[in-house]
C-alpha cells in the first residue's frame, strides 16, 4: 500500500531511508517543485518511493528514487532561473530569482549529499531448476548425459523453471572525507 507523501514530515523519514537527510524547508521545496508540475511522490512500507502523475488520471505510478526526485527539481530550477534571466519585468524577475537562488543553494546541497553517499554492493542469485529424468545404465553416465545435453544447449532453463531469488549485501564502501 502506498501512501502519498504530501508534507515534509511526511517525505523527511522516507528520505532518511534513502540516505537523504532533509530539513523542513529542504522537503518543502522538493515537494514544491513536483506539486508545481504536476506530480506528488509517494512511499511503500519499505521507503521505496515513486513519482505519481496527478494530471493524468489512471496513470501508474513510476519507480523513482529521492535522488531522481532531486536532480527533477534542480533542473526545473535551472529552467526558471533562465526564464528569469529572459524576463523583460526585471523587477519581478529580481524577485523571483532570489527565491530560485535560495532554491538552487538548497537543492545543491541535497545533491552533495548523494555524492557523499556510502555505496553497498548486493549480490542477486537467481536459482532455475529442472529435474530431467533419463534412463541409462548407471547414475555416473546420467549425470554426464545430462550434464552434455545442457552444455549443447539441448536443455535451456526458463522462468518456467524457477525455484528462488536471494538478496545479499556483499561489500560496503563508506565515502572517505576528501574521496569526492
Amino acid at each position: 500500500m502506498l501512501k502519498e507523501l504530501l508534507t515534509p514530515e511526511d517525505l523527511i523519514p522516507v528520505a532518511k531511508v534513502q540516505g537523504v537527510h532533509l530539513t523542513s524547508e529542504d522537503a518543502e521545496v522538493v515537494l514544491g517543485y513536483l506539486a508545481g508540475h504536476g506530480y506528488s511522490l509517494a512511499a511503500d512500507p519499505d521507503g521505496l518511493t515513486y513519482r505519481l502523475d496527478l494530471e493524468v488520471e489512471g496513470s501508474e505510478e513510476e519507480a523513482y528514487t529521492i535522488e531522481n526526485a532531486l536532480y527533477f527539481c534542480y533542473d526545473m530550477n535551472d529552467d526558471f532561473l533562465q526564464e528569469c534571466d529572459d524576463d523583460v519585468d526585471e523587477d519581478l524577475a529580481e524577485k523571483i530569482k532570489k527565491g530560485l537562488e535560495h532554491d538552487r543553494e538548497i537543492l545543491g546541497l541535497l545533491l552533495d549529499q548523494i555524492y557523499r553517499r556510502d555505496c553497498y554492493e548486493v549480490t542477486i542469485t537467481e536459482v532455475l531448476q529442472r529435474t530431467v529424468r533419463v534412463s541409462c545404465g548407471s547414475a555416473k553416465y546420467a549425470l554426464a548425459l545430462v550434464e552434455e545435453q545442457y552444455r549443447n544447449e539441448e536443455i535451456v532453463l526458463s522462468s518456467e523453471d524457477y525455484v528462488n531469488t536471494e538478496f545479499r549485501l556483499t561489500g560496503h564502501e563508506p565515502v572517505e572525507e576528501g574521496q569526492i
